[in-house]
Order: C-alpha cells, then sequence, then structure tokens
C-alpha cells in the first residue's frame, strides 16, 4: 500500500501537509474555496492511493479558472477532473475539481458541500451530505486543526451502499455500476 508522504518543494503545500502523510484520500473542507481545486501533484497521489473501480470513473475535461489565494498568489487550472460520487437518491453524482500545477492541497469548495446538501456538525466531527448518502461521515482533524473529508467515504466504490431509516436502499460495486 502506497504510504502518503509530503512532497518537498512550495512552503505553503508543505506547512498544510507537514504532517498528514497518512491523508492521501483526504480533501480539507475549505468554506474560503470558491471551487474545489487541487495541484496535479497531489491528484497524482490521490489517484495512487485510490481503488482501481474508483480511479477508472475518473473523467477529465477542459477548464482555465484562475485562483487567487490568500497570499495573493494566482494559479489558473489546466483542466479538471470529475470524481464519481455515491449517490443516495438514485442519480450519478461528480464531484468537479479544477487541475492547478504543483502541489496544491485537495480543497473541498463550501460550495460543493453545499450542493451536495452539506451539514457540519463540530460537536461530534461529523458531516452529513445528504445527496450523497444518509449516514453522517466522520471527519479527520489535520494537525493543524482543518477538518478532512475522506474521499473514501463519498467516492463511488465497493463499499457503497445506502440505507435510510435502517433499511438498505441500492449497492453499486465497480462491477454493478448503477
Amino acid at each position: 500500500q502506497l504510504k502518503c508522504r509530503p512532497f518537498a518543494g512550495s512552503r505553503i503545500a508543505e506547512s498544510v501537509y507537514s504532517s498528514l502523510e497518512d491523508f492521501c484520500t483526504h480533501a480539507i473542507l475549505d468554506t474560503g474555496a470558491s471551487r474545489c481545486i487541487i495541484g496535479d501533484r497531489t491528484l497524482h497521489r490521490l489517484k495512487q492511493s485510490l481503488p482501481e473501480c474508483i480511479r477508472s470513473q475518473i473523467r477529465q475535461k477542459d477548464s482555465s479558472v484562475k485562483f487567487r489565494f490568500g497570499n495573493n498568489q494566482s494559479l489558473t487550472s489546466m483542466y479538471a477532473v470529475q470524481l464519481p460520487l455515491k449517490h443516495a437518491h438514485g442519480r450519478k453524482l461528480w464531484l468537479s475539481v479544477e487541475v492547478v500545477r504543483g502541489l496544491t492541497p485537495f480543497l473541498f469548495s463550501k460550495k460543493a458541500f453545499k450542493m451536495l446538501q452539506g451539514s457540519l456538525d463540530t460537536q461530534t466531527d461529523q458531516c452529513v451530505l445528504s445527496k450523497v448518502q444518509y449516514q453522517p461521515i466522520p471527519l479527520q482533524t489535520s494537525p493543524t486543526g482543518l477538518y478532512l473529508i475522506d474521499m473514501l467515504d463519498i467516492c463511488q466504490g465497493d463499499a457503497t451502499a445506502f440505507t435510510h431509516a435502517g433499511v438498505k436502499i441500492g449497492r453499486a460495486s465497480c462491477r454493478e455500476r448503477v
């Protein structure tokens, strides 16, 4: 299994990833991000960490969006990827993520959180993404206190099962895609 280690290079990425080597499949819940974004090198590590049944479904599309970060740095996306998500309501969902050059961490935007009907429970460190699944999703906390969403909890793959009021309403595996 891939051991996730931080890349050498960008100071911004190093400070965020300083001790996140076990969080390759996680996105930072970032209410300040206008769109989901990830660096191409971070995306490469994410893909290496995802099961093949999820990795094989990832789509790429043309995109060119300019981002300005809090440190006044600007980056323009080279393309976007679409990650397959679980779907609690019978419709296939895709998370669109803009890809920029470098080590930018995977930032999960407020817009995406809202579109997936997300709610955050800071008392239990969980969130619910109602369009993705009915059960709460446990959030990790980074060493710097940021909430992290494990994409394995929300991406379409073998462990996709949905329950509502204790009743199983669907299952999709890599072999039987919905």
